[in-house]
């Protein structure tokens, strides 16, 4: 069995997987604690930042099991070939005490003023970077200490710079509804995608199949009609994956 999976899996909720199917992915800016790999460096530096993305997980669909728990039942998987037309990478994880995390000097002058001018390079590096392990917070739920975010394998999409929205937001300056609600605006905040590049769709449970048989032919048939039949033959659900995986 390959270390790794042939396809990339986004989880989330029922209601967004059904938003997502029929409307493409929307980047959404995520808080990223950036704290493991400033605070050594600049106890001055800010310790949060909002990245605009959209991610995925490189696991296995036999050690998916922990990840789903903690991100939604209801997911899509795409092909690796989709992922790299559309320049999606592996975020690069930094431990706190590693070596490459005390060569990270830059930071030195990360510390949140918001005229200056960071370099491109630099910048786009500070996108796909991701604590190695941390505190993992999710709406609703009880924080995670010690969390091994690098068991995730995360791929992200990142949006190309322009100049109509921020590549990245401070964290002490984030409204989550605002801005999020001002890169709906944006073409360029969308990642697209066609039903040939789904390799999966996964529900919770069996009862739900027709129902989503029924969304995805009300939805999806009148511009792919030849290509419904294929995704619901791709349907699997958490049980399945819980008991045969």
């Amino acid at each position: 069995m390959p270390l790794t999976p042939n396809s990339i899996f986004h989880f989330t909720s029922k209601e967004k997987l059904k938003w997502t199917l029929e409307n493409n992915f929307r980047v959404r800016y995520c808080l990223e604690n950036i704290s493991c790999y400033v605070s050594a460096i600049n106890a001055a530096a800010v310790t949060s930042i909002a990245v605009p993305m959209v991610s995925f997980c490189d696991i296995p669909l036999s050690q998916i099991k922990d990840h789903y728990v903690n991100y939604g039942k209801y997911g899509i998987g795409f092909k690796k070939e989709w992922a790299r037309n559309k320049g999606l990478n592996p975020v690069l994880y930094i431990d706190q005490f590693s070596k490459l995390n005390q060569q990270f000097t830059y930071f030195n002058s990360f510390n949140g003023i918001e005229d200056t001018e960071l370099d491109k390079t630099l910048i786009e590096l500070i996108r796909y970077m991701k604590n190695y392990e941390g505190l993992l917070q999710r709406a609703g739920e009880s924080d995670k200490p010690n969390y091994r975010f690098a068991n995730e394998k995360e791929w992200r999409y990142v949006p190309d710079f322009n100049s109509k929205f921020k590549p990245f937001i401070y964290g002490r300056n984030y409204d989550k509804i605002s801005d999020n609600a001002n890169l709906d605006k944006y073409p360029e905040a969308t990642l697209h995608f066609e039903p040939n590049d789904i390799s999966y769709i996964i529900i919770q449970n069996e009862d739900e199949r027709a129902e989503f048989i029924e969304f995805l032919t009300t939805v999806k048939e009148k511009n792919y009609k030849d290509d419904v039949p294929r995704l619901n033959s791709r349907i699997l659900t958490t049980e399945l994956i819980d008991t045969d995986f």
